[in-house]
């Protein structure tokens, strides 16, 4: 998170830039997420509180590009109250997302996620709850299944919306080291599959499918390692709204 704690000014023209590059529904939440919790308290919800500073038009003095508010933001604006920050270039480039979608035709009536429906965690924990069946594999607290990760503080660990959405999407891109499936068969056959809890020079320690713990001695195992993620994607198992949602219900989880 940002330490946006003083206003983003940035001096406005009469020209309107263009958008320089296209962003995703999650890259424009995560700039709004930003947004509101650092700099909301002086731009406004909308970006028009400062006058001769309405970030929410779209309209830069200072920049003729994505790459160049990037580096405004970065560097500050010298004597004003804009100081240089120390960002990451992904968390730059979200609130510059952000910042574009403002002024996106249709923006006021999708204020969370740009173009997309805007965004409802209710909605998003009925999706979680109901249709995705994330309870069967999930749990928040204490409620749910201990096979997958407990989810009850992801939106603290993932605060990225891009990041959540990427593992609902295609769970199998990028999976955590505490979050590994194995797979581990006994000299006599016996097949034990579940999430790795822990494993030394030893020992494996598994969460199976019953939610059961299971400690093996690796001299006992004919072969063990990795497996695949079984969680789906939910590409194409959710709507766009119903995704938005979905993300906007983990993101919450604190």
């Amino acid at each position: 998170m940002w330490a946006f704690r003083t206003s983003i000014i940035l001096l406005m023209t009469g020209t309107l830039l263009a958008q320089q590059h296209s962003y995703t529904p999650a890259e424009i939440q995560d700039g709004k997420l930003l947004f509101d919790a650092n700099c909301g308290n002086c731009h406004g919800a909308d970006g028009n509180a400062i006058t001769g500073a309405e970030v929410g038009q779209g309209r830069f003095r200072r920049a003729n590009s994505d790459e160049d508010l990037v580096n405004l933001i970065r560097t500050g604006i010298p004597g004003t109250a804009m100081p240089p920050h120390t960002f990451n270039d992904t968390q730059l480039g979200t609130v510059v997302a952000f910042l574009r979608n403002m002024s996106a035709p249709g923006a006021a009536a999708t204020t969370n996620t740009g173009n997309a429906p805007a965004s409802n965690a209710a909605g998003g924990q009925a999706i979680f709850e109901g249709k995705g069946q994330c309870l069967n594999c999930h749990s928040v607290k204490g409620v749910g299944s201990r096979l997958g990760p407990n989810l009850t503080q992801i939106g603290a660990a993932r605060p990225s919306a891009a990041e959540i959405q990427r593992s609902i999407v295609d769970p199998g891109a990028e999976i955590r080291a505490e979050n590994r499936f194995f797979r581990a068969v006994t000299q006599r056959g016996v097949t034990s599959t579940g999430r790795l809890l822990n494993q030394d020079t030893f020992s494996i320690q598994l969460m199976d499918s019953g939610e059961q713990l299971v400690s093996l001695m690796k001299s006992n195992l004919r072969e063990y390692g990795p497996v695949p993620t079984p969680m789906p994607s939910y590409r194409d198992r959710l709507t766009a709204q119903e995704l938005t949602d979905l993300v906007s219900y983990l993101v919450s989880l604190r």
